[in-house]
């Protein structure tokens, strides 16, 4: 358990970089998807998204420590699911990465791992991000930037769903994440920076 822990706070001290990073992989997979889209050249986007959101699931686990003491329950029920996304997000990138390099057949198990991504992307942005609202130890912003992940996700669905995305829906997506998660990156880090500065005469006054 003790060993958990001090995987937990390691991540923890990282947070807010782990989100940037995401932000960064959005930008290049929404760039990828525009060169498919406007200049009809194959690029090999689908490593990049799901990089994206195994950096960003990986940053969830760094705000667990400091969730789980005020909001158990919800804490609990993200870092399940975040899990879950964490690794269909991983395998999914990490395979796309070996079939570019050499194509191959794709395993049938590989089928189920969207619906893992898609799981992770509603039940664990959601719940950390409610528990980070009802929490109160971070920006209030992070707890709403959480909570528009899985917001946007239902936007794209029904909007595929009702026969009106276009070639550049995916590259809107990508940007938007992008910016959510440089938004979320950007506020934890401040937020970090602010508390170092605070010395103990601060604190005591």
């Amino acid at each position: 358990m003790g060993d958990s822990d001090g995987v937990l706070e390691s991540i923890n001290g990282r947070t807010g970089l782990l989100f940037l990073i995401a932000g960064g992989l959005f930008v290049v997979f929404a760039a990828l998807h525009g060169v498919e889209a406007f200049m009809n050249e194959s690029a090999p986007k689908d490593i990049f998204g799901p990089a994206g959101f195994a950096f960003a699931f990986l940053g969830m686990f760094g705000l667990y420590p400091r969730l789980v003491d005020r909001a158990r329950w919800l804490t609990q029920v993200g870092a399940v699911f975040a899990t879950i996304g964490l690794v269909a997000s991983a395998i999914t990138s990490i395979w796309h990465v070996g079939i570019w390099v050499a194509p191959a057949v794709t395993p049938a198990f590989f089928a189920a791992l969207p619906a893992g991504m898609v799981l992770g992307q509603f039940l664990g942005y959601l719940p950390f991000g409610v528990a980070s609202l009802r929490a109160g130890v971070h920006s209030r912003t992070v707890g709403l930037l959480l909570i528009a992940v899985p917001a946007v996700l239902a936007v794209m669905i029904v909007t595929v769903a009702t026969g009106y995305a276009t070639s550049g829906s995916a590259v809107v997506l990508g940007s938007v994440q992008a910016l959510i998660h440089f938004a979320i990156g950007y506020t934890l880090r401040t937020d970090t920076i602010a508390k170092d500065r605070v010395t103990p005469t601060d604190t005591a006054a």
